[in-house]
């Protein structure tokens, strides 16, 4: 009988310890998670300067009280044309969750009365979570620098009061060649890597004697090479959507002893934009020499 008991005594005591061990995993405090910004559900809390590549989103989440506070958000880039960002309520952030859609109830603008270089303010009449997504504007080539800030009576964040770094990373430069404001002036041979794209700028006056120009690329190793032209109009396009309309490209000609060249004339006088392109290739560099020929053109 004692050996029966002490049995039933081992196994209540396995199982109490089983039960125990359980019971300890459950209440467990879970591994914390960094969040990403890849989505509303990976939304991070502003504060810290971070890159924002070509193609990228960025979302932030913040809470708001829904008693009508104004709500300030201001985002710093380098450069300054280098992103935009859009607020979005919950409803909009679940709508980009089934379908991938963005629609958006505010965005960032320029501002010259405040300090960030894109800028919204608002207010909403129902509490709960918002979302700011930060994109990448693709006005220019490489990453972008963005630090946003969000402010408010009515504004909380999950994590607490998020950090601020007021100061821009060191590592932040202009990159010549990379934008329409940014371009370089032909006549200067200029090293490519594999997949850039360079601009060039030069002006147009319609009423030379002779307003017709050449525009020819020279280049030396540079294999799936071609240059494109864009008006004034073609840049602020460029500017607003990412794309590249051109009224001229290059093309090989037997007679000019440019690898490829295009010849024409403008109606209207202006600052005109070459923009030539290094496909990839597997290359690691190469160069090339822009030169814009003609009595109506000046640098």
């Amino acid at each position: 009988m004692l050996s029966k008991f002490l049995r039933g005594s081992t196994i209540l005591v396995v199982v109490a310890l089983l039960f125990s061990m359980m019971t300890g995993m459950a209440v467990a405090a879970p591994v914390s998670v960094t969040p990403t910004g890849m989505g509303p559900d990976e939304a991070m809390s502003p504060g810290d300067w971070a890159p924002v590549s070509a193609g990228e989103q960025h979302w932030f989440v913040f809470q708001y009280d829904g008693k009508e506070n104004p709500i300030k958000i201001s985002m710093f880039a380098k450069p300054a044309n280098g992103a935009q960002f859009k607020v979005l309520t919950e409803a909009q952030a679940d709508l980009w969750r089934r379908t991938g859609k963005i629609e958006w109830i505010g965005a960032g603008a320029t501002n010259s009365a405040e300090k960030g270089d894109m800028f919204w303010t608002g207010e909403f009449n129902k509490a709960g979570k918002y979302y700011v997504l930060v994109e990448h504007s693709r006005q220019i080539d490489k990453a972008a620098w963005c630090m946003l800030q969000i402010s408010g009576k009515g504004v909380s964040f999950l994590g607490g009061e998020p950090a601020t770094v007021p100061v821009t990373p060191t590592e932040i430069k202009p990159v010549m060649g990379s934008g329409p404001d940014m371009a370089f002036k032909p006549g200067v041979w200029q090293e490519m890597a594999d997949g850039q794209r360079n601009w060039f700028a030069f002006t147009y006056d319609k009423d030379a004697a002779d307003p017709t120009i050449e525009v020819k690329l020279y280049s030396k190793h540079m294999e799936g090479v071609g240059f494109r032209i864009l008006t004034p109009d073609g840049v602020e396009l460029w500017r607003r959507t990412g794309e590249i309309k051109c009224v001229g490209c290059g093309s090989p000609n037997e007679f000019d002893s440019s690898d490829i060249s295009w010849k024409g004339s403008f109606k209207t006088s202006g600052t005109y934009y070459v923009v030539v392109e290094h496909k990839e290739t597997g290359q690691e560099s190469a160069w090339g020499k822009i030169m814009v020929i003609g009595e109506g053109v000046t640098f």
